[in-house]
C-alpha cells in the first residue's frame, strides 16, 4: 500500500524535527570535570539533560522521574529529570541519560554556569 502524501508530508516534518533536535543538543553539549549529582559523575552536559556515569548498582529504571542536586565546587542547583536510558557497563560501574524537565530560562542558565565553570570545551559529536 501507497503512503498518502500527507504521511509522506509528515514524516519529512518529523525526520526534520528529529535532525534539528540532535543537531540543537550537539552544539550545546559541554564535556565535564567536576560536575556530579546523587547518581555520580556527569560525562556531558546540555541545557535539556546529561550523561552520568555511576558506581555500584543501577537504583532507577528509564522513564523513572528524579530529583537530584546537579552540582561543582561553587554551585549547587535543584532539578527535576526523566531518566531515558540506563546502561550497565560492568557489576560496578553503568552509564544514565538523563532529559532535564521543568526548566526555567534561570535553570538553563544556570546549568551553562556550572558546565562552563569547570569545563568550558564543547562537544560537538555524540559520545
Amino acid at each position: 500500500m501507497e503512503p498518502t502524501r500527507n504521511a509522506k508530508s509528515l514524516t519529512r516534518v518529523l525526520l526534520a524535527e528529529d535532525e534539528a533536535d540532535a543537531d540543537k543538543r550537539k552544539r550545546g553539549r559541554f564535556t565535564t570535570q567536576g560536575v556530579g549529582c546523587e547518581f555520580g559523575r556527569a560525562l556531558n552536559i546540555s541545557s535539556t539533560g546529561m550523561k552520568v556515569l555511576g558506581a555500584g548498582k543501577v537504583t532507577v529504571k528509564a522513564k523513572d522521574q528524579v530529583s537530584l542536586i546537579l552540582s561543582n565546587a561553587h554551585y549547587h542547583l535543584p532539578i527535576e529529570a526523566e531518566v531515558v536510558w540506563v546502561k550497565t557497563i560492568d557489576s560496578k560501574q553503568f552509564e544514565i541519560g538523563l532529559h532535564f524537565t521543568n526548566v526555567t530560562a534561570d535553570m538553563a542558565n544556570g546549568i551553562r554556569q556550572i558546565a562552563m565553570a569547570t569545563s568550558p570545551s564543547l562537544l560537538m559529536a555524540d559520545s
